[in-house]
C-alpha cells in the first residue's frame, strides 16, 4: 500500500490510484472526500476511477452519455455495474 502510495502521489500512477481505490472501497475514499474537501466534494463524487472514466468517454461513449444525463444523485447507482456493461476488449 504504501508504494502504491508513494507512486500515486510522486508521479500521478493512475494505476496505483485504482489499486488503492479497489483495496479500500469507493465508498471509503468519497467518505474522507466528504471530510476532507465538503465544498469540492459535490464536483468529485462519484468517484470514477480512470477504468471508469475510460469505459465512459472512450470506449463507450454510449454509456458515458447516459451517465452524465442521470441526475448527480443517481450517478453512483450506475457504477457498480459498469465493469460488466462496458468491459475492456
Amino acid at each position: 500500500m504504501q508504494h502504491l502510495a508513494e507512486l500515486m502521489v510522486s508521479i500521478s500512477d493512475n494505476t496505483a490510484t485504482d489499486l488503492l481505490i479497489d483495496h479500500v472501497g469507493r465508498d471509503a475514499v468519497e467518505h474522507t472526500i466528504r471530510d476532507l474537501a465538503p465544498d469540492g466534494a459535490p464536483l468529485t463524487l462519484p468517484l470514477l476511477s480512470t477504468a471508469d472514466m475510460a469505459r465512459l468517454k472512450y470506449l463507450h461513449p454510449d454509456l458515458g452519455a447516459e451517465y452524465l444525463a442521470l441526475p448527480v444523485d443517481h450517478r453512483a447507482g450506475f457504477l457498480p455495474n459498469l465493469a460488466e456493461r462496458a468491459p475492456f476488449p
